[in-house]
């Protein structure tokens, strides 16, 4: 079993694969919708779907001046299944994917200098 982890793809799609499986809890739990926050960001998860959060008026909202400043807008919003689902075939590639045979080089040898 150890020697089916040897070499960067294997491990490179141990992890793919951990990361695939973290972003579909995620999607599963979204239906619920949870507010959390993550290096000082505030994110919506929700629909299936993962926001940014921003709080107070939206920058290039100058249509409500008596808006509230209460208010939160998404910054940006991001579906799960565009990033679970090129991880996952992404880690089902490196897994699976055969290890290339190294092809042996020819050695190409000095003349020799018995002739001269």
């Amino acid at each position: 079993m150890g020697e089916f982890f040897k070499g960067w793809r294997r491990k490179t799609g141990v992890v793919t694969l951990v990361m695939a499986c973290v972003f579909t809890g995620g999607w599963v739990r979204s239906y619920r919708g949870d507010y959390f926050q993550l290096f000082s960001r505030t994110f919506f998860s929700n629909d299936g779907a993962i926001a940014e959060i921003g709080w107070g008026r939206p920058p290039s909202d100058d249509r409500h001046p008596f808006a509230s400043s209460s208010m939160h807008f998404e910054k940006w919003r991001c579906p799960y299944y565009l990033t679970t689902v090129p991880l996952t075939l992404l880690s089902v590639y490196l897994l699976l994917a055969r290890p290339r045979v190294a092809k042996p080089q020819k050695t190409i040898e000095p003349a020799s200098a018995e002739g001269t």
